[in-house]
């Protein structure tokens, strides 16, 4: 669960410099998360890439993190999820949602 929290922080983090370097105070509906893997000659933000590989855009049970959007759960403008050892939403335990 350590690493999916790590994962799904460097995830925000990333998505938070890219809104800066375009000007936007949260990501749009549209917001694809590869993005994040893309220069600026390649359809990416203005200093990306923001990741170095798509491994980082996968959790510790190698799925894809998700953003919800507003409201987050936990955050107001998004947030990150990892679904856990189940990839299932909800659960306890190992199978407990991860959000940042």
């Amino acid at each position: 669960a350590r690493a999916a929290e790590i994962g799904a922080a460097r995830i925000r983090t990333a998505i938070q410099q890219y809104l800066v370097d375009a000007g936007q105070s949260r990501p749009g509906q549209d917001f694809e998360l590869n993005l994040l893997l893309l220069g600026p000659e390649d359809g990416g933000g203005r200093t990306g890439p923001y990741l170095n590989s798509e491994d980082h855009l996968k959790d510790p049970w190698d799925s894809f993190y998700v953003l919800e959007f507003p409201p987050g759960t936990k955050n107001f403008d998004f947030d990150v999820v990892s679904y856990g050892e189940d990839k299932q939403v909800g659960g306890k335990g190992p199978a407990e949602d991860i959000r940042k």
